[in-house]
């Protein structure tokens, strides 16, 4: 990174319930919410909807199928050190 560079802002993204198409279904005090698991950078993340997630988490969502895009946008491929389950 060039120090004269400005920093890379980082992205969020709201995970809705509607967005999801796998994970289990968990009744909350508010309903129903769904959640799932994913490894990213060897952490492993559990997601649930209503959660905002950070740029790298969003895409391991979307390779895993585990949610709709937000977007059209092409979406890098997920770097060896992510894995959904």
């Amino acid at each position: 990174m060039d120090p004269a560079s400005p920093p890379e802002r980082q992205q969020f993204y709201h995970i809705d319930l509607d967005m999801m198409l796998k994970g289990s279904f968990c009744k909350r005090r508010k309903g129903m919410v769904r959640q799932f698991g994913v490894t990213v950078n060897g952490s492993t993340r559990l997601v649930t909807s209503g959660d905002t997630v950070d740029r790298e988490t969003y895409i391991a969502l979307v390779h895993a199928g585990a949610i709709r895009p937000l977007t059209n946008e092409i979406l890098p491929a997920p770097r060896p050190s992510v894995y959904c389950c």
